[in-house]
């Protein structure tokens, strides 16, 4: 019987882990064709035009997409789910109306004259990111593992080859920007071919009345966790178009290329493990279980640990003349970049995954306390070096140590949380 029940995350969880492991090697192997196709400044201007995009994402749909596994009733899932939508699609039509007015001058406040036009491409980007949000938690709430993981596959594969492609052809910036909206748009495609939109529940969540309700019962994923989204997002990229103001475009593209590699090994795994955790744990929050809850919370950081841990160690240990091999001579400076975010990488490997528990627990208040702090602290990382005349290098390690302190924090915060939460009643026995 245990099997039975158990059985089925298992099954996701293979799924999943394949799946990412095969696009974060195809997106790890186009890395060193990239960096031979395009210059630093290049991936400079990628590198804002996906920080700005990844500031608006979770603010599009209101948080709404993280209360999608929270209703009893399917019916209201998916009114959750498309009213996710319907916020994203408002949120990217005022976005390109702002930047067909004020695109050009942000550019050069920016210090990236040469991201006009492919600013515009923001507003698709961040529409596309909003139905992926809202339909992926819909799919992990169905168990649909292998939807989320087509999705993970088309969508990572479709970006690399338009930006290689295009890059052959003699493509400049605006290639890399192009690339990446079409692979975020195929993604997203995936997920809604998958989604059963013509299914009795779905065609129920669609009226205007339910989505009403269904927002109403979850008014706080909306007034907690959407300022909470900003502030989130705020944290990890505001430092990043600080960096690109500060010091240009050259330093902002070794330091994307940094990013881009450092995310594989946390992504491999990590995505994984966080969308079964936030399935495993909403399930175990719903019946009561707070024990085993919190037996999953630990178990998943000890399973999470080497994760993190093996890759800063080899990067602290090797990190430019692994990247003056790989990406050639001219991105050695990331390899440094590289050995400044260490601890960082190996902070979210094993904090991001299990980082949802205090949303699934409802402790929005804490939720939005330390992502304010965050933001001030990483933003003050880069701040304070710049204004005293430091190298961008110097600005990019008291970035990485200011991010790993905040990780170890959230940890501290989530497992107390798990532990101590007083379970509710569960929804079919009230």
């Amino acid at each position: 019987m245990r099997l039975r029940t158990t059985s089925p995350w298992r099954r996701g969880a293979l799924v999943l882990l394949a799946a990412n492991v095969g696009t974060q090697l195809v997106v790890a192997a186009s890395a060193p064709v990239l960096s031979r196709l395009y210059a630093p400044y290049e991936l400079g201007a990628l590198t804002v035009v996906v920080t700005m995009a990844a500031l608006l994402v979770p603010v599009s749909t209101l948080r709404l997409d993280l209360a999608v596994v929270q209703p009893e009733a399917e019916e209201d899932a998916y009114a959750l789910a498309y009213a996710g939508i319907v916020c994203a699609s408002v949120v990217s039509a005022l976005t390109m109306l702002g930047l067909v007015f004020a695109g050009r001058d942000l550019a050069r406040a920016l210090d990236q004259p040469a991201l006009w036009p492919s600013v515009l491409l923001v507003p698709p980007v961040v529409l596309a990111g909003g139905v992926f949000l809202s339909l992926s938690q819909l799919a992990v709430r169905q168990k649909r593992f292998g939807a989320v993981a087509t999705r993970n596959v088309a969508k990572d594969s479709a970006a690399v080859g338009t930006q290689i492609g295009l890059g052959l052809a003699g493509g400049g910036s605006g290639s890399l920007v192009l690339g990446h909206l079409v692979g975020q748009t195929v993604g997203a495609g995936a997920l809604l071919v998958s989604a059963g939109v013509r299914t009795p529940a779905s065609r129920a969540g669609l009226a205007w009345s339910r989505m009403r309700t269904a927002v109403g019962r979850y008014r706080s994923f909306v007034l907690h966790l959407g300022p909470a989204a900003l502030l989130n997002v705020a944290g990890l990229q505001v430092p990043i178009l600080l960096v690109a103001v500060f010091y240009g475009p050259e330093v902002t593209g070794w330091l994307g290329l940094t990013m881009r590699v450092l995310v594989v090994p946390a992504l491999v795994v990590g995505t994984a493990a966080a969308q079964l955790y936030r399935s495993r744990f909403s399930e175990m929050v719903r019946h009561g279980h707070r024990e085993q809850g919190h037996a999953l919370f630990v178990r998943t950081t000890l399973l999470l640990l080497p994760v993190g841990l093996v890759p800063a160690v080899v990067l602290l240990a090797a990190g430019p003349e692994l990247f003056a091999v790989v990406f050639g001579e001219e991105w050695r400076t990331s390899g440094q970049y590289a050995q400044a975010l260490a601890f960082v990488l190996a902070a979210q490997a094993v904090v991001v995954p299990v980082s949802t528990t205090l949303v699934l627990l409802e402790r929005t208040l804490a939720q939005v306390g330390w992502d304010a702090v965050r933001l001030l602290v990483c933003c003050a990382a880069v701040l304070v070096p710049a204004a005293a005349g430091a190298t961008a290098s110097v600005a990019v390690w008291a970035l990485g140590t200011a991010s790993a302190l905040t990780y170890a924090w959230m940890w501290w915060a989530c497992e107390r949380a798990a532990r101590s939460y007083t379970p509710r009643q569960p929804e079919n026995n009230r």
